[in-house]
């Protein structure tokens, strides 16, 4: 495994991923078994590996590279190279949830594992490109289409919905900025 120039050492590494499809159960109280697809999650890497107590230098770039942020303070987005990686499509990642160390005495060694999660998934990718959907006016047959409430009252759209009172408040604010 390889993150973007570092190679991870360990002995016996193992990459698990998995792909969280979120759901809801429509069937509410019934035996209905039917389901409403809610969108995919980012993928998750969860891998694990013995590091020997003589290569503890290879054990601090991990911690290194798992706490590692960028210049903004955002945590550092990795280009990951990996076979299980490359069969499930996953291109970048971020470390997420916990690195965990634990001694294995009796081998002189530290059991470690660790979870990434991709970054910027290709679902995302294909919400970023679509059109936002615009509400369409309700109408039935000799009727008109009916304004949102905020235009009905003579407000703007997105415009705030204030009391009497916020209203005073909004009118001495504008007036001392």
């Amino acid at each position: 495994m390889q993150l973007n120039n570092t190679v991870i050492k360990g002995q016996g590494i193992t990459v698990s991923a998995a792909l969280v499809i979120d759901t809801e159960e429509l069937g509410a109280q019934s035996s209905s078994t039917d389901r409403a697809q809610k969108g995919f999650k980012p993928k998750k890497l969860t891998v694990n590996m013995e590091i020997r107590q003589k290569d503890h230098k290879d054990l601090s770039r991990l911690l290194s590279l798992a706490e590692s942020v960028d210049s903004n303070g955002r945590q550092t987005v990795y280009n990951i190279l990996d076979n299980t990686a490359k069969a499930m499509k996953i291109r970048q990642v971020t470390f997420i949830d916990n690195v965990r160390v634990t001694e294995i005495a009796d081998r002189r060694a530290w059991s470690v594992s660790f979870m990434l999660a991709e970054y910027y998934s290709i679902p995302e990718k294909k919400e970023a490109r679509q059109e936002p959907v615009q509400p369409i006016a309700q109408t039935t047959a000799g009727s008109t289409p009916v304004e949102p409430v905020a235009q009905q009252q003579g407000q703007q759209p997105g415009q705030p919905n204030y009391t009497g009172f916020e209203k005073i408040l909004a009118a001495v604010e504008e007036m001392i900025s």
